[in-house]
């Protein structure tokens, strides 16, 4: 732990972490080749792969920052297993397979082909919404 830095802990974080540590060194690589090469013999080729991957690597620390701020702490693996019980819970009600196969008796009727059934929903929900 770094002094007056929370431990890094959640996925997203260090996902986003090891993304600036991969960033880091390739700008790194580019730095040591300009280091090692005489000014003068400095190429565009060498300056543009500085600016990419200084560009790249402050994306990264930029999306590390973020994902940090909105990190609501909340455990992956316990939500995920949440997830499976409510949509196992969901399954298992009998109401669900009556819903459904109301839901494909009225989309069938809506119209004859998933063309006619576009145009008719774009209809019905952008051109004659009010």
């Amino acid at each position: 732990m770094v002094s007056g830095l929370p431990e890094l802990t959640k996925i997203c974080t260090l996902q986003s972490m090891l993304k600036v540590g991969r960033a880091m060194e390739a700008l790194k690589k580019y730095l040591k080749r300009l280091r090692d090469t005489e000014a003068i013999a400095v190429s565009r080729e060498l300056l543009t792969n500085l600016v990419v991957s200084e560009n790249g690597l402050r994306a990264a620390m930029e999306d590390a920052v973020e994902f940090f701020r909105i990190d609501d702490g909340v455990d992956p693996a316990a939500e995920l297993a949440k997830h499976k019980e409510y949509t196992a819970t969901d399954a298992a009600d009998p109401e669900l397979a009556d819903v459904i196969v109301a839901f494909k008796e009225a989309w069938d009727s809506f119209a004859a082909n998933d063309p006619e059934r576009l145009a008719g929903l774009q209809a019905a929900y952008i051109t004659n919404n009010p």
